[in-house]
């Protein structure tokens, strides 16, 4: 199956802007790691610049890896992206390079490493956020937006095949899904020579093999190797490590990021501390394609789905409880994202939330807690197309401490459930969280 095609069949998450008033944050600059850490732009801190100009975006790794600018530079924005200041990309080739070689260097070249870029990009245009070196280093280190795509991450100009394409791409999401407005986090990582992309903390099966890149000249912020389709948008920050992340500093890196720049993060995904639960599981839960780990397991449009246990009644909940408490606002699900596999997905999903700390091993510690509806959805199979990934915004809850899903039959189906946010602090005597201002509630069912 072209994995490629497959999501261009599922459906474009949109986001609402919300502002993040937590009196301090989970994940701190102070919290994510160093090691191996080559290059650290930070739109907060210094900004070189002349006139209206970026001509220098300094490293704050401590190894000089400054970002340098000697024609079509970009420009400094202040109250960008969450308030903080931001590089801008507005004509153009607007780009800054980076050295990949030299005793001061990001040493990436055939080697394995992780990109972190927070941007913001409201354009509809193809368009490269990182690249080869200006001019010359098309097919190296690129992470893309848009094209047919929501983000895709081309490591190497080697060529590979999966049996199923030539493989010298990851693809993730459909056309325009980051680049609504918002910003977001992008993390392009090589692990054992095989590229892998994530946006917001989810990824997919759809990796690239023979990955590391032999390029040595430089790598390239806000356009394509060869000059063409250039980024549109503003880069608040860009982490650029010479090795692999373990998942959990990975998901510190994330969590510091998104709660920093108000960038929506996947908080019900295992990846970030999420297990998933279920009362009822389809043949026992002997079926490996129904497990009920496929419920989170970070992967975007995944084919496995959790199912009731086909009572034919309305018993059947499943959800996540978080690594800790949340400020959660959207959330998406779907049924058979691949296109086969289309039905169970007719009937009425009602979400409910808890603020108590329960234990997912025990259903009778699932169901102590108090639940409290909060959203509904019902789906008649003529309004929208019911088995693609939707998703919908709500008022914000805060201190959340899981989500579970109840359902009208026990026959309906869901591949993965995404609650997005972010983490917050446990609270402390003596301290308080900031409200967050509520959002009114939008239902954004479009097929």
């Amino acid at each position: 199956m072209n994995l490629h095609r497959v999501r261009r069949k599922v459906h474009r998450a949109t986001w609402t802007t919300i502002a993040l008033l937590s009196a301090t944050s989970i994940a701190s600059a102070d919290t994510i790691t160093t090691s191996g850490l080559k290059a650290w732009l930070k739109g907060d801190a210094t900004i070189v610049t002349s006139g209206t100009d970026v001509t220098q975006w300094n490293d704050n790794s401590g190894n000089a890896n400054n970002a340098t600018a000697v024609s079509q530079f970009p420009s400094k924005v202040t109250n960008a992206i969450n308030g903080l200041t931001a590089v801008a990309y507005t004509d153009p080739v607007d780009h800054l390079n980076l050295p990949t070689t030299g005793a001061s260097a990001l040493n990436i070249v055939n080697s394995d490493y992780e990109i972190f870029v927070v941007s913001r990009s409201s354009s509809t245009a193809t368009q490269f956020m990182t690249g080869g070196g200006f001019s010359s280093g098309v097919g190296s280190y690129e992470m893309q937006l848009n094209g047919g795509l929501g983000a895709r991450f081309l490591p190497s100009t080697t060529a590979t095949t999966d049996g199923t394409h030539l493989d010298t791409f990851a693809d993730l999401g459909v056309a325009n899904q980051f680049t609504d407005g918002r910003a977001h986090v992008f993390n392009a990582r090589v692990d054992a020579n095989v590229g892998y992309l994530r946006v917001s903390g989810m990824e997919n099966g759809d990796t690239v093999l023979n990955a590391r890149s032999s390029y040595t000249n430089l790598l390239t912020l806000g356009v394509r190797g060869n000059g063409s389709l250039s980024f549109v948008g503003q880069m608040g920050e860009v982490l650029i490590y010479n090795r692999a992340l373990s998942s959990t500093e990975r998901r510190e890196v994330e969590r510091y990021l998104a709660n920093k720049w108000n960038a929506p993060l996947n908080v019900a995904s295992q990846t970030q501390g999420g297990v998933a639960f279920a009362n009822e599981l389809i043949s026992g839960g002997t079926n490996p394609n129904h497990h009920i780990d496929h419920l989170n397991d970070a992967k975007y449009g995944n084919a496995f789905s959790w199912i009731g246990n086909n009572t034919g009644s309305a018993t059947a909940f499943a959800g996540v409880k978080f690594d800790g408490p949340c400020d959660i606002n959207s959330l998406a699900f779907g049924r058979a994202a691949t296109g086969s596999n289309t039905d169970r997905s007719i009937g009425t999903y009602t979400f409910q939330y808890t603020l108590d700390n329960f234990s997912t091993a025990s259903t009778a510690s699932i169901n102590a807690a108090t639940w409290v509806s909060f959203l509904t959805i019902t789906y008649d199979g003529t309004t929208v197309t019911p088995w693609l990934r939707h998703l919908y915004d709500f008022a914000t809850l805060t201190n959340v401490r899981g989500v579970r899903v109840q359902l009208s039959t026990n026959t309906l189906a869901i591949d993965e459930l995404e609650v997005y946010g972010f983490a917050v602090p446990e609270p402390t005597s003596g301290a308080m969280l900031i409200a967050i201002c509520p959002l009114v509630l939008r239902r954004r069912p479009r097929a």
